[in-house]
């Protein structure tokens, strides 16, 4: 119960570098993940909680992963 902390990090890779896409290929920006969170994830965490949670978040600029795409990708089908 209560206001969360939420740290939204966005990540691009060595072989895959600029901003990360959304689930509709269009690219997420700084601006656009903070109004996701703000205007969509945040009131419907609080609506479904029964206005017992909430979310104050905070999205970072792209950073880069130490390897490149592939390889989490592979690790991720193994496990």
């Amino acid at each position: 119960e209560g206001s969360k902390t939420l740290l939204f990090m966005r990540v691009d890779f060595p072989d895959q570098p600029g901003e990360p896409l959304n689930r509709n290929g269009v690219a997420l920006s700084q601006s656009s993940a903070q109004t996701l969170m703000d205007n969509s994830v945040n009131p419907f965490y609080q609506a479904n909680s029964y206005n017992k949670t909430s979310f104050n978040s905070t999205v970072t600029a792209v950073l880069r992963m130490p390897k490149p795409l592939t390889e989490y990708v592979d690790s991720y089908k193994s496990n």
